[in-house]
């Protein structure tokens, strides 16, 4: 859930685009974040976790150049 709220927060992205950047149904994200349940056939675990150290790398990336320019 946290790092489906970090998506929200720190991107323009809404759960429909964070579920299919994850390779996830809308329902399987909504499950996650609404109810903070992890649904029995979810397997995408690995795939938030990839989005969201895209997302802290891209983040991190951005400083830099700000922090060199």
């Amino acid at each position: 859930k946290n790092m489906i709220q970090y998506f929200l927060d720190e991107t323009d992205y809404n759960l429909k685009r964070i579920a299919h950047l994850a390779n996830s149904s809308i329902g399987n994200i909504q499950m996650i974040y609404r109810y903070n349940e992890l649904p029995t056939d979810f397997n995408e675990e690995l795939d938030l976790v990839r989005l969201y150290m895209m997302i802290l790398d891209l983040e991190r990336r951005k400083n830099d150049f700000r922090e060199k320019h």
